[in-house]
């Protein structure tokens, strides 16, 4: 089974100033980031912002378990039932004056840490609101 989904991600701000979006797959640029990076590839997406707002998408391919492992040492992948080869998608980002940090190796929001985790067959991976 072949499966193709799509990623949508709202970045979040503190302040009352425009964002970028991903919606399907595809990302919009709003308001005035400081920087971005996109190469034509389309396999990264880097946008900071003057306040510190921060935001990265970076796929990749895996083909493996084994790579897996080695890409993301603390999680264990044996169990999974999953096949390759798959396209992963890691989605970091910072919400400036918050303490809200969200990345690869866990999420800090104040005082709560989530880390080593695998959501998996679901509608959404993670809200705030």
């Amino acid at each position: 089974m072949s499966w193709h989904l799509s990623l949508n991600v709202r970045m979040l701000t503190a302040s009352n100033e425009d964002r970028a979006l991903v919606i399907d797959n595809y990302w919009m640029k709003k308001g005035n980031p400081a920087d971005l990076e996109c190469p034509p590839s389309g396999k990264y997406l880097k946008i900071r912002y003057a306040n510190g707002d921060y935001l990265k998408i970076e796929f990749r391919v895996l083909s493996s378990k084994d790579e897996i492992r080695e890409k993301y040492p603390h999680i264990d992948p044996s169990e999974w039932r999953i096949e390759f080869p798959i396209t992963s998608v890691g989605v970091e980002f910072e919400i400036a004056g918050t303490g809200i940090k969200f990345g690869p190796s866990g999420t800090s929001w104040n005082t709560n840490i989530f880390h080593i985790g695998l959501i998996s067959h679901c509608k959404v991976g993670m809200q705030i609101a």
